[in-house]
């Protein structure tokens, strides 16, 4: 009996002492972003990916989330992407913004007590992500930032250089 009670409490402090190291990480509510990687495929048409972190688990919009018909892209939508293109040494924006590469990221609400937010974004962006760009010109990069419920914006990242397919 007293090896019986010797190990349920060892297993007791075991326990213990697992659970005590295993600590819930506290991020900002202001949500933070990082470049992952984009695929370009054979026909020119690629995907973006880009890590996010929201501390309070607001990040992504429901199908009646903000005014779709505001005038402003920025109460419709909540991840921007601004196309930047390389023009004589000068980074120039040729992005528009209404008709610009901005989506509209779907709520994933947190359950649970930890309503803190981390995943991975895959942006599909087809061929339209070379399409704005002049033609004298063929470097390109993309600033990219996300927005969450209450209108907290992330870091803008930078991706690295890419060269306008031919």
């Amino acid at each position: 009996m007293n090896i019986v009670r010797i190990s349920l409490v060892l297993v007791f402090l075991g326990s213990s002492l697992l659970w005590s190291c295993l600590k819930h990480e506290d991020y900002p509510a202001v949500p933070s972003i990082t470049f992952k990687r984009m695929d370009i495929a054979s026909d020119n048409t690629a995907n973006l990916y880009i890590d996010f972190i929201d501390g309070d688990g607001n990040f992504g919009l429901e199908q009646d989330d903000w005014d779709m018909s505001a005038d402003s892209c920025r109460l419709r939508n909540n991840l921007f992407i601004k196309q930047l293109q390389l023009q004589n040494g000068v980074w120039v924006d040729v992005s528009s913004e209404c008709l610009g590469l901005n989506y509209r990221v779907p709520w994933a609400k947190p359950s649970g007590q930890i309503q803190t937010q981390k995943g991975e974004i895959k942006i599909e962006l087809g061929d339209n992500w070379y399409s704005t760009l002049e033609d004298d010109f063929d470097t390109l990069r993309f600033e990219i930032h996300i927005m969450d419920r209450d209108f907290n914006e992330s870091n803008v990242l930078s991706t690295i250089n890419y060269l306008k397919p031919e």
